[in-house]
């Protein structure tokens, strides 16, 4: 079995006396501008800093071979722990470098792994090289067996693939790929070169923008044909007359209607103002930019109404006030009380001045009009009508010192209707001289007036206008 002998030539400085000890950052600096006296003092060359890394690893992650080199002549450790955390990748590239740079090269070291590398304790003095042998015994040069190491690796990566690994065959580095997916995109078994599409999908060599964004790469808003709203996108309308787009629609200003409020609102009335004889009712609609008003008559007000262009007092008023109104024509009510243009009659009256008494007997007994003690019978008709038996009094005074006056101004009037058996008076007293006395007229100056007692007898039964 051959076995690989590795031999390191090492020079070393001369060891000071006395020891020192320097951060990590000092010792790597050292080893970077290669000052061997000042090295050769240091008592902690494998100290390491806060994050465990030693002089060496810092050399190792710089790609510093030289201050590598230096490093290992003074004693750092090769394998030491904090190798293990370079990545493998890095690693081996680094120590085929390291390789390379050496006096007398050899191709068997190419591609070794991390641990191998560790394990062989590879060391490298100043001007001295790394010399590789293979044999049974001692003897023999020549190139290591590398027949099984680079299974798995290929000649070259394809399209769309990057090389993570290396491994040397002979003359020839072999290489282990992965995917790029940093930049291509796999796709139904297709590599392609990946587009950052900033609003959209990839799909194939070309982005699928999302809606409303445009370009190769869909980085612009087409804001001509859409419309972000609250961060969603909608095809723009062409809202017009004010009309403001709200998600897929257009909410128009007033007057105006349609998709796109384009179209003038119908409106149920057609005129801009009202005529004479008429006001707004505070109703408006606006068809377009035009503001049509609904109009109504002017209140005339109480008691008036409309004729023609003016407002006039209805009948029995008088007196019109714009916007109030007339005011009823006084009347003079004789038994009742005026209400508006009518008088409303007492009981037992009636007439458009409550001035005819109505005194009916349709049965056996005696019916009285009036049996006050003074009465004056002004302005007052009194219709008597007797179809009965008993007896009938329009007026009936029975008292003493009383007296029966059927007018005082000549304008009062007793009718008597008598078909009936009984007896009808129109003023009655029950009194002599010494007593009440009946007047047919009386006035307090003695004079007599025009009072009228008119009396039709169709029956058996006597009428007397005054007893």
């Amino acid at each position: 079995m051959k076995k690989l002998l590795f031999v390191i030539l090492c020079i070393f400085g001369a060891v000071d006396a006395y020891a020192v000890k320097m951060k990590v950052s000092d010792i790597y600096q050292l080893a970077k501008e290669n000052k061997t006296e000042e090295l050769a003092k240091v008592s902690n060359i494998n100290g390491h800093d806060m994050y465990k890394d030693t002089a060496l690893c810092h050399a190792i992650k710089d790609g510093n071979v030289e201050a590598y080199k230096v490093l290992l002549a003074h004693g750092a450790k090769a394998d030491h722990a904090c190798t293990k955390k370079i990545p493998e990748q890095d690693y081996t590239k680094f120590m085929d470098k390291v390789v390379a740079s050496s006096a007398t090269k050899t191709t068997g070291f190419l591609g070794l792994s991390k641990w191998l590398w560790g394990a062989l304790g590879l060391g490298v003095v100043g001007t001295g090289a790394v010399i590789a042998a293979s044999g049974s015994g001692g003897g023999d040069s020549g190139t290591a067996d590398n027949t099984n190491k680079c299974d798995g690796y290929i000649a070259s990566c394809d399209t769309g693939y990057k090389v993570v690994d290396t491994c040397q065959s002979g003359n020839t580095t072999m290489v282990k790929c992965e995917f790029d997916d940093e930049h291509y995109v796999k796709q139904n078994g297709t590599v392609y070169e990946k587009l950052n599409c900033v609003n959209g999908i990839q799909n194939g060599n070309a982005c699928n923008c999302s809606m409303g964004y445009i370009n190769d790469l869909c980085d612009t808003f087409d804001d001509v044909n859409f419309i972000n709203i609250s961060g969603t996108v909608y095809h723009k309308l062409n809202c017009q007359n004010g009309g403001t787009q709200n998600s897929d629609i257009c909410t128009c200003t007033e007057g105006w209607t349609g998709n796109e409020c384009d179209t003038p609102v119908t409106c149920g009335y057609s005129t801009t103002s009202c005529e004479n004889g008429y006001e707004e009712t505070g109703e408006h609609c606006k068809s377009g930019n035009i503001t049509y008003v609904e109009c109504q008559p002017i209140q005339c007000g109480a008691y008036a109404h409309w004729e023609g262009s003016a407002c006039v007092c209805d009948n029995g008023c008088e007196n019109y006030v714009y916007g109030v109104g007339c005011t009823p024509v006084p009347l003079e009510c004789v038994h009742g009380t005026q209400n508006g243009t009518e008088c409303v009659c007492e009981d037992g009256y009636k007439g458009t001045l409550c001035d005819t008494m109505y005194v009916l007997n349709t049965g056996s007994g005696n019916v009285y009009g009036v049996t006050d003690t003074n009465y004056s019978n002004a302005k007052t008709t009194i219709n008597v009508e007797n179809t009965s038996s008993g007896k009938t009094y329009a007026i009936y005074v029975n008292s003493d010192n009383g007296t029966a006056t059927n007018t005082d101004n000549g304008t009062g009037r007793i009718t008597m209707i008598n078909t009936g058996t009984g007896m009808t008076y129109g003023i009655y007293s029950g009194y002599d001289d010494n007593g009440s006395k009946g007047y047919n007229a009386h006035t307090e100056n003695g004079e007599l007036a025009t009072g009228i007692i008119e009396g039709v007898n169709y029956s058996t039964g006597a009428m007397t206008g005054m007893e």
